[in-house]
């Protein structure tokens, strides 16, 4: 992995998920219709908190995603987890959430175990994994959160 390519969290808001996503937002109240008046489409992600800093391969990983609506309509969206081993990002999970108008939700998810494997990186060795979340993908130049995988899960 080139050196420079992770940095320690910052408070910045468009840090860990790339900033106001646009891409599968939905009205809480509408069926599945997407939302196109550009006020539903301010979701905010501040911050990506994995619980460990280290995961053992063979063993899930937690994380908390900081977000925000700063509308006034409850808003739903597929957020998006993604990965990336110093290449292209991979989506790593995905789950519908509901976000309350002028809410700061915190949004816990579980990142599977298989998710630290080579087999899922297409037998990429897999000893660091940068994670990030939005509803769209991150661009190549995405910094991400950096979490450590150990070899093998303890016994």
């Amino acid at each position: 992995m080139s050196p420079n390519r992770f940095v320690k969290q910052r408070p910045d808001p468009v840090m860990a998920a790339g900033g106001a996503q646009t891409a599968d937002v939905r009205s809480a109240s509408a069926p599945a219709a997407p939302i196109g008046d550009e006020a539903e489409h301010a979701l905010r992600f501040h911050a990506l908190i994995p619980a460990e800093t280290t995961v053992c391969r063979g063993q899930p990983l937690n994380v908390l995603l900081v977000a925000e609506n700063p509308t006034d309509r409850p808003l739903r969206a597929v957020v998006r987890l993604y990965g990336s081993l110093d290449g292209p990002w991979r989506e790593l999970l995905a789950q519908e959430r509901d976000f309350p108008a002028h809410s700061h939700p915190h949004l816990y998810f579980r990142i599977p175990a298989d998710r630290f494997l080579p087999s899922f990186w297409g037998g990429a060795p897999v000893e660091e994994l940068a994670l990030a979340a939005g509803t769209a993908p991150p661009g190549d130049t995405h910094q991400g959160v950096l979490v450590f995988v150990e070899p093998d899960a303890p016994k």
